[in-house]
C-alpha cells in the first residue's frame, strides 16, 4: 500500500474561519499578515471590521 508523505496543510496557529461566507476576507488578511511578517492574531469576530475596511480601501484605491 502507498502511504502519503504529505504533512498537514497550512501553518500552525492560522486563524480558522467558522462560517461559509468569510473565506475571501480570511485569505486576504492571512496573505497580508504573512507578507509583512505580522502575527496572525485576528479571529472570526474581527471579520465585520475587516470587511468594512476592505470596502474603504477599494473605494479609495489605497491600503489603510
Amino acid at each position: 500500500s502507498t502511504q502519503s508523505t504529505w504533512g498537514s496543510p497550512g501553518k500552525v496557529g492560522v486563524p480558522q474561519q467558522r462560517n461559509h461566507c468569510d473565506c475571501g476576507v480570511f485569505m486576504c488578511k492571512t496573505i497580508n499578515a504573512l507578507s509583512q511578517d505580522l502575527p496572525l492574531t485576528f479571529t472570526q469576530e474581527d471579520m465585520p471590521y475587516f470587511r468594512k475596511r476592505m470596502v474603504l480601501e477599494l473605494r479609495h484605491a489605497r491600503l489603510l
